[in-house]
C-alpha cells in the first residue's frame, strides 16, 4: 500500500486514524469493534453481508468508512439514528459502539440480513441497537419511526439518516 491509501487491517490502525481527527476510542470500544469484525466475517461466510472480493479491506472499506461520519457529524446523546438498508450493520453498529448513549435502529428488508445483524447485536450486547426487518416505505407507517424515516429518506437513499441534519440536505437536493 502507498502512503495515500494506508494499510488499515486492524482496530489499532482505525484507532490511530480516528485519534488524528480528535475521536478517541476506549479499550472497550476497540474490543467491541474487533468482536464486531469477527462476527461480521463469520456471518459473511454464511450469507452475503458485505463484499467478499477483498476480505482484507474489512477495516478500511467497511469499519473505518462507517466511523468516518463521526469525524464531522455531532452525535448527541439520547438522539435516535436510522440506518436504512443496514445490510451487515454498517454503519449503524460501529457508530453504536462509539456512541453508546445514542440509539440506532437498523432497518433492512432482507430477513436473513436482519437475522444475522440481530445475532451480532445480541453477541455484542449492544442495548442501544434495535433491528427491524421491513421496507422503508412500510416501516414509515410505524409512528415511532415515521418522522425519522420521512426526514431521512432520499431519492437515491442514504446509508444513515441523521434526523436533524438530513432534512436540510433532502430539501436542498429536491430543489
Amino acid at each position: 500500500m502507498n502512503s495515500i491509501t494506508p494499510d488499515i487491517t486492524n482496530v489499532d490502525a482505525v484507532r490511530e486514524i480516528l485519534l488524528q481527527t480528535g475521536l478517541e476510542l476506549s479499550g472497550a470500544q476497540c474490543g467491541l469493534l474487533e468482536a464486531f469484525a469477527t462476527q461480521l466475517v463469520e456471518w459473511n461466510s454464511k450469507i452475503n453481508l458485505i463484499s467478499r472480493k477483498n476480505p482484507d479491506a474489512l477495516w478500511r472499506d467497511h469499519i473505518l468508512h462507517s466511523l468516518a461520519a463521526a469525524t464531522f457529524v455531532n452525535f448527541p446523546p439520547s438522539a435516535r439514528y436510522l440506518d436504512l438498508g443496514s445490510g451487515g450493520g454498517l454503519p449503524g453498529i460501529p457508530l453504536a459502539i462509539v456512541f453508546p448513549e445514542a440509539e440506532f435502529v437498523l432497518l433492512d428488508s432482507i430477513a436473513k440480513k436482519i437475522n444475522a445483524v440481530s445475532d451480532i447485536v445480541a453477541a455484542l450486547a449492544l442495548p442501544n441497537v434495535s433491528c427491524i426487518c421491513a421496507r422503508a416505505e412500510d416501516a414509515a407507517k410505524n409512528p415511532d419511526l415515521c418522522s425519522t424515516l420521512r426526514r431521512g429518506s432520499r431519492p437515491r437513499g442514504c446509508g444513515i439518516a441523521f434526523p436533524d441534519q438530513v432534512e436540510q440536505t433532502v430539501s436542498s437536493t429536491e430543489k
